[in-house]
């Protein structure tokens, strides 16, 4: 992490992938990943930790990207929902029309991968 005056250079590790991004200190997970990074698989809802439509896997356990800084995720593995394609937790969604609206969908599908791997 390199700091340059209000902002800081982060190395990310999404999806299995470095990725290198300059961020300001009180920037959340959620936004770096949505908008600076293109991910939109988690959404921003609630903003506050409550509802779970922002959830990622950090270390492979389910986390609320809007309640956690990027600083924060410097030396851990992030896995965004676009980081489950064709894994068996999505597959099995698609197979049991396990959908509702779809906002939420990609937080129930990172949960049941974070108690998979719990």
């Amino acid at each position: 992490m390199v700091k340059y005056g209000e902002f800081v250079n982060l190395k990310l590790d999404i999806n299995s992938e470095e990725r290198r991004v300059i961020v300001r200190p009180a920037d959340t997970l959620l936004d770096v990943i949505r908008n600076k990074l293109g991910l939109t698989g988690a959404k921003a809802a609630c903003e506050n930790g409550d509802c779970g439509a922002c959830t990622v896997l950090v270390n492979g356990l389910p986390i609320k990207s809007c309640i956690m800084l990027a600083v924060e995720a410097v030396g851990k593995k992030i896995t965004t929902v676009e980081g489950l394609k064709d894994t068996p937790i999505q597959k099995a969604f698609v197979e049991k029309t396990g959908f509702q609206c779809g906002f939420c969908t990609c937080g129930f599908i990172m949960n049941c991968q974070g108690l998979i791997n719990a």
